[in-house]
């Protein structure tokens, strides 16, 4: 019975256990944007690394990808420090709170590490190996760190939103009170839409 216990630990050891990575949009505290393109740190291994193979068979719906080398070539020698950033998911020496995603040392701020949305066997990221700029796909190094990047996705700021929202509103009001008077501008709307204009920038 003892030997048979033994085989299984070794056999957990060899090969991890794989599990699914989380298959949710990444949130913006996960990842960075540099160069026109989002760029997430995704995995201690390459892709199709001997520590634990990558997915992208959700991610790719959101437009992750793998580097190419030529991307890969253009990151400057500090880029880990990129991934360094207040309200970043990982808090330094801590774990995010809604992955499980950690750093192997601390690293002296909050930082983001999004290796549980692309590795079914790992949550964590190498630090010591970013800040070598040891990235998968610039060589043959099986421990290198897994980047992911894709176009970058601007979301609008709830500001912009109301603004545009006001103006719409205002140019169908004016719309309706020429058809009903025949005069321009009807400054009834002129002076409703710039309150409405005011009062949604309050909320900035």
């Amino acid at each position: 019975m003892p030997i048979i216990g033994f085989l299984f630990l070794a056999f957990f050891l060899v090969f991890p256990v794989r599990a699914m990575p989380i298959n949710a949009p990444l949130p913006a505290s996960a990842f960075i944007t540099w160069n026109m393109r989002d760029w997430a740190w995704g995995g201690p291994c390459p892709y199709l690394g001997r520590c634990g193979d990558g997915d992208l068979s959700y991610q790719a719906i959101h437009g992750w990808r793998l580097p190419t080398r030529a991307e890969l070539t253009t990151l400057p020698d500090n880029f880990a420090q990129w991934f360094r950033f207040s309200g970043a998911n990982v808090p330094d020496g801590g774990t995010a709170p809604d992955s499980g995603a950690y750093f192997n040392v601390a690293v002296g701020h909050a930082a983001a590490c999004a290796t549980p949305y692309f590795s079914p066997v790992h949550t964590h990221c190498d630090w010591l190996d970013g800040v070598a700029n040891r990235w998968a796909g610039l060589g043959d190094d099986p421990y290198a760190e897994q980047l992911y990047v894709r176009q970058m996705i601007e979301v609008a700021e709830p500001l912009g939103a109301a603004i545009l929202g006001a103006g719409l509103n205002t140019l169908a009001c004016l719309r309706q009170r020429w058809a009903e008077t025949g005069l321009w501008p009807p400054r009834a709307c002129l002076v409703s839409g710039s309150a409405d204009m005011v009062g949604h920038g309050k909320h900035t």
